[in-house]
């Protein structure tokens, strides 16, 4: 079942959805600013790290709770570990790899990514649970 039903979003309360997508979006801005700072103060693995383990709990925590207000926090810490991992892991292999190779190692990376994107359209598309779908995201 979707959120939307669940909770009845419908007339007053159907500025939630999109209030939910945009929280996810002001996360990811402010993990966006801040991703490098702390990656160059604490190192690129520890953040990657601990950006890829707050994703997880947001998305587990999203997963089981009863209230929009939580999820709302949930999915904003979620957008901002998020926009921190992508930072941190393209940083990190781009870093590794020679400069002759770093243009294939970026291209291979974003097929990788997309490829992730049509891989979770086709899991939205035969999970239709919402809590079902955020415990499948929490997976790094």
């Amino acid at each position: 079942s979707s959120s939307f039903f669940q909770w009845n979003l419908l007339c007053e309360r159907s500025y939630i959805p999109a209030l939910v997508q945009s929280m996810y979006f002001v996360g990811y801005l402010f993990g966006s600013l801040l991703s490098g700072t702390l990656s160059d103060a604490f190192g690129r693995k520890i953040s990657l790290t601990v950006s890829v383990a707050l994703q997880a709990a947001a998305f587990i925590g999203a997963s089981f709770v009863t209230s929009h207000t939580a999820l709302i926090i949930l999915i904003f810490f979620a957008g901002l570990s998020i926009a921190s991992s992508i930072a941190c892991q393209y940083t990190l292999i781009i870093e590794m790899i020679g400069p002759d190779h770093r243009t294939i190692a970026g291209i291979i990376n974003e097929l990788f990514w997309k490829a992730g994107w049509l891989l979770i359209i086709l899991v939205a598309y035969f999970i239709r649970d919402w809590r079902t779908f955020m415990l499948i995201g929490a997976a790094p």
